[in-house]
């Protein structure tokens, strides 16, 4: 059970800023900041830095093998986890006395990392933000709460990331709100219902297969990053990008096809 004032620590990977403010928000007590090692000077930390600023919460940025001396160190009470490269273990499990993940999809489908470019490969109608406790498993607690949200056939990767992303503090707060009611019961998950899990996507991830339907492939090329992993095809043993577009797009749908 959450109580009010139980010291938090905050684990993000990206942007997460809202996350951190929605948290500030409802006076929770968040005592640390942790961001991945690696990449935690890229500018999309800024925000999520300036905010640990002024609010005077230390930001610390540990390797991997440093995080349990870290953790033992601080001594959190609530571990949230929000896009957070590394696995948890559970030796990093038992320094805390909860910990939960938010989840960009509605569990149990879609466990594991960069999970948008599948959802939208499999032309799903919708998607949505799940809040779970943390076990042993990757993606395979209790849930606590899910939100939903709606996917039209011009949803992109983007568009969907944009989506969830802008529910993600709200399923947050409302999930701590349900924590913290000595007769709440976390939802464990179907797993007749569950996907696998699914890795990060490589370059050669998006060669297009042609025998597949008319409908498989456009939803295969959408879900194709034009930028960093765009649907492509082999032609005279060259590499031909294939991309997709509306001829009379809204101009308000900018991160849609």
């Amino acid at each position: 059970m959450h109580h009010k004032g139980d010291s938090i620590i905050l684990l993000v990977g990206g942007e997460k800023s809202s996350i951190l403010t929605a948290l500030l928000a409802e006076e929770e007590n968040v005592i640390a900041v942790l961001l991945p090692h690696s990449n935690s000077r890229e500018e999309k930390y800024y925000k999520i830095q300036n905010i640990c600023k002024l609010a005077g919460i230390p930001i610390y940025r540990p390797k991997k093998k440093e995080l349990a001396d870290l953790l033992k160190e601080l001594t959190p009470q609530l571990l949230i986890s929000a896009g957070y490269p590394y696995l948890l273990a559970p030796e990093h499990l038992a320094l805390s006395k909860i910990n939960i993940n938010i989840h960009p999809t509605l569990l149990p489908e879609y466990r594991g990392p960069a999970t948008a470019w599948y959802v939208i490969a499999d032309g799903k109608t919708e998607s949505g933000v799940t809040v779970h406790y943390i076990d042993k498993g990757m993606d395979t607690g209790d849930i606590i709460y899910q939100q939903k949200v709606q996917l039209t056939n011009f949803d992109t990767v983007n568009s969907l990331m944009r989506k969830t992303s802008m529910i993600e503090a709200e399923t947050l707060t409302i999930s701590l709100k349900k924590m913290r009611n000595p007769g709440f019961e976390a939802i464990k998950q179907d797993e007749t219902k569950a996907s696998k899990y699914v890795g990060f996507r490589k370059p050669e991830d998006s060669l297009v297969d042609d025998s597949k339907s008319l409908k498989e492939l456009y939803n295969f090329i959408r879900a194709c990053d034009p930028d960093r992993f765009p649907a492509y095809m082999i032609k005279d043993g060259e590499k031909v990008g294939i991309k997709l577009f509306r001829l009379n797009k809204p101009t308000s749908e900018g991160d849609f096809l």
